[in-house]
């Protein structure tokens, strides 16, 4: 009798299990449980189709449950749902939503690759009212553009609320705007993307205030109350006179979709997300877990993490396929395994990109880490390429290095190109375990059209070497606003005619032509804060005064960061 695998969902993870099983052998019997209608579809481009970006939605279904069948040989059931899982009798009671009836599905091996599901907070008052949706599913974004035909060039009433500054978020307003909604976002934590520092959370801001986008950080939702003329008043948590919207997009995030395993004695996190090895095995044997709703290694450390994105979903149902074909002898058992995932995400909105890749500064100090003793940052702001080369652009890095071993754990970029490069580079570094070092050495392709003799790579590393070597000393733009400025120097050394774009009023202004000549007007006894435009005359300047005593930092990013979140 052949061996049967059950994989439980059909997107990401259930999805290219079944796939790469099928193609390690043709003998095993496969089947899918899908709790919707279609499998493998992009949920990544809900908000696109939502704004036209995408035609249409047949564009989302990459493979259909029939022809997903017929390629695979596999038993496609969609409208199934599992709603139990015995290990000890190997049977998933499943529910198949057409007839209503409940049915028991056997195993020989087992993946768990049931995603995730949206949130829905049941203590916001009328949360289940018409008009409130999420962005989750085919079926959500179905329901939501029923909406948006109703909207003609004759009504007034065009306000949509976008509820949580996450990704799915930031994509429905960008995209909704698009469509001439008028768009309100609220988050109720502090700041955009939570994955992001405050600098780059704080650019995002702007870009899409810039855009029209009313965004209202550090604010929530108390309830919705339909209105006769059919809009939906909503109440926010700061207390502001309530509004009406056309409809609400809620985007609070995703938990994993696990309840269906209570009681089957497979270890669950306290999120609820299923425990993994790098075999993506479970505590059970034969029973695997991967996707959205399972806890896997994180590459640059030995922590588990939750990561609910596509890409670690696909490998690990990939890798999942590979432990059951080892332990079917079709493999060998020196196989590769899942090495974990470091997070890595990439956003655009509206014309610019922001991406991130490991650990945030954000996330080190809510475990207690401290910056200079635990960890350190490297920022730069360059040119995508050679600023000579038509149609270069600003490009802003963070990386965020181990204080003992040197290497990088975190990075963060935006820009309006090159971004994707930038961050897909220090990923592969991250995963690599790679230092400073690597960074300041690494020999990337040159061309004026693409980069840089020293690419922002390069200068990222050297940035970081040069603090280690003990020659250079930064603070972070977000750190040095906190400061109290009687103790110290804030000196500017740009030229003078540059302080009339842009002047930050506590820094005394020197340029850095001028700097030796006038050194007797910087005090000694307290440390000097030294600001350019971005950096690099900046760190030649703090170089001068540490050669001549001077206890000097260097504000990362400059007058440009401060300026573009700080200024008016």
């Amino acid at each position: 009798m052949a061996h049967k695998t059950v994989i439980i969902g059909g997107s990401a993870a259930g999805a290219a299990a079944a796939a790469r099983l099928r193609r390690l052998s043709e003998q095993e019997e496969i089947v899918i449980l899908e709790k919707g209608k279609d499998i493998s579809y992009a949920s990544c481009g809900l908000a696109y189709y939502l704004g036209g970006e995408v035609p249409l939605r047949q564009n989302l279904v990459i493979i259909p449950p029939r022809v997903f069948s017929e390629r695979y040989r596999a038993q496609v059931k969609t409208e199934c749902e599992a709603i139990s899982v015995s290990p000890d009798k190997k049977v998933v009671a499943v529910l198949n939503h057409q007839t209503g009836e409940t049915q028991e599905e056997k195993y020989d091996s087992l993946i768990i690759a049931s995603g995730a599901a949206a949130v829905r907070p049941e203590q916001i008052s009328g949360i289940s009212l018409p008009h409130i949706y999420n962005l989750r599913t085919l079926p959500d974004v179905d329901s939501i553009h029923e909406e948006i035909p109703s909207i003609t060039s004759d009504d007034h009433f065009y306000d949509v609320l976008i509820v949580g500054g996450g990704f799915i978020g930031i994509e429905a307003a960008e995209n909704l705007s698009h469509k001439g909604f008028r768009v309100t976002l609220v988050e109720l934590r502090g700041q955009l993307l939570q994955n992001l520092d405050g600098e780059f959370s704080g650019l995002l801001e702007r870009n899409l205030r810039r855009h029209a986008i009313n965004v209202r950080v550090g604010v929530g939702v108390r309830s919705f109350t339909l209105t006769p003329d059919d809009f939906i008043e909503t109440e926010f948590t700061d207390d502001s006179r309530k509004q009406k919207f056309r409809f609400v997009v809620l985007a609070l995030g995703v938990k994993p979709a696990t309840r269906f395993l209570e009681g089957s004695g497979i270890e669950k996190a306290p999120n609820g997300a299923v425990i993994t090895n790098c075999r993506m095995e479970t505590n059970i044997p034969g029973v695997y877990a991967a996707g959205d709703n399972a806890v896997i290694l994180k590459n640059y450390s030995d922590e588990l993490t939750w990561s609910p994105l596509a890409g670690p979903a696909a490998r690990g149902g990939r890798r999942a396929a590979d432990s059951i074909a080892r332990s079917l002898g079709i493999l060998p058992r020196n196989s590769a395994e899942f090495t974990g995932t470091s997070g890595s995400a990439i956003i655009r909105v509206f014309d610019e990109t922001y991406a991130f890749s490991g650990a945030s500064e954000n996330e080190l100090r809510q475990k207690g880490l401290v910056a200079g003793k635990d960890y350190f940052t490297s920022f730069v702001i360059q040119s995508s390429h050679v600023n000579w080369y038509p149609g270069s652009r600003l490009i802003f890095i963070r990386g965020i290095f181990d204080k003992k071993r040197g290497t990088l754990i975190g990075a963060e970029a935006c820009g309006r190109a090159g971004v994707s490069d930038a961050i897909n580079t220090l990923a592969t570094v991250i995963a690599l375990r790679g230092t400073f070092s690597d960074l300041a050495n690494i020999d990337l392709a040159y061309s004026p059209q693409y980069g840089s003799a020293k690419s922002n790579i390069n200068m990222l590393g050297f940035t970081a070497e040069n603090q280690v070597l003990g020659l250079g000393e930064y603070i972070s733009l977000t750190a040095y606003l906190t400061l109290d400025k009687k103790d110290y120097f804030v000196l500017d050394v740009r030229n003078r005619e540059e302080l009339f774009k842009y002047r930050i009023p506590e820094a005394v202004n020197i340029p850095l032509a001028q700097l030796r000549d006038r050194m007797n007007e910087i005090p000694k006894d307290k440390p000097v804060i030294v600001i350019c435009g971005m950096g690099v005359r900046a760190w030649n300047a703090a170089g001068i005064l540490r050669c001549n005593g001077y206890h000097s930092i260097v504000l990362e990013g400059g007058a440009t960061l401060h300026a573009l979140l700080k200024g008016k």
